[in-house]
């Protein structure tokens, strides 16, 4: 039994897990366990074409630095990437959260617009199987669990899309599954979400009703802030 799949209440976690891999294999190591299958599958059309290109790019989304993901580790997953796919392009990071995800993937556009190879992979990966880190989720009241019923259900997964330009796409034959037409990204004013939701729990002890509508007013503007 990991001691880090009981919450503070002493109840078992409820967790999103991949059961194939072992709980511990953990840090950089699981985030490239993650990304693999899901690279390799987004890349598959492009590489069974043999086609002598560039390289070809990544923009990766990350999650912001946290207790289990210290700053460094968004370098060294980068590398360790790098290292198993060599034959990927340059490797740029989006460690910004839930907002990183649309972040690369504008980036991409550009990239495949402008840049020496008309693709680029756009992906993100993220697992919260950390000890450090669900017990930061638990002490910031975000673990969802009996005593909690404002939190989530902490997971892991990773996925990654090939973006190309119209012209290349039908140029090579591949299929087409989505256009990509305009994006915008913007900072939000209001970052403190974790000590929003833990002082909303506390105000839930005295004034449920009242904390109902803030947590649905909170949970609204953490959701536009994606």
């Amino acid at each position: 039994e990991h001691r880090f799949l009981i919450d503070k209440v002493g109840d078992p976690m409820s967790v999103a897990i991949d059961r194939l891999l072992g709980l511990e294999v953990n840090g950089v190591e699981r985030f490239l366990e993650l990304a693999k299958p899901a690279l390799q599958e987004a890349i598959a059309p492009l590489n069974s074409l043999n086609l002598n290109l560039a390289p070809v790019p990544v923009f990766l989304g990350l999650p912001e630095p946290r207790p289990g993901w210290p700053t460094d580790n968004t370098a060294k997953f980068a590398a360790k990437l790098k290292e198993t796919f060599p034959w990927l392009g340059h490797i740029r990071t989006f460690p910004n959260g839930h907002a990183s995800g649309l972040q690369a993937l504008e980036e991409a556009a550009q990239a495949v617009r402008n840049g020496p190879t008309p693709f680029a992979l756009v992906g993100g990966v993220d697992s919260y199987m950390d000890a450090d880190t669900l017990d930061w989720l638990d002490r910031e009241q975000q673990l969802m669990s009996t005593a909690n019923r404002a939190g989530f259900p902490p997971g892991e997964g990773a996925g990654f899309c090939l973006v190309g330009t119209v012209r290349a796409i039908r140029q090579y034959r591949m299929n087409l599954l989505a256009w990509f037409v305009a994006s915008a990204t913007a900072m939000e004013k209001n970052r403190d979400a974790v000590g929003q939701t833990a002082r909303l729990a506390d105000a839930a002890q005295d004034h449920p009703q009242r904390a109902d509508q803030a947590d649905a007013r909170g949970g609204l503007r953490r959701r536009l802030s994606l």
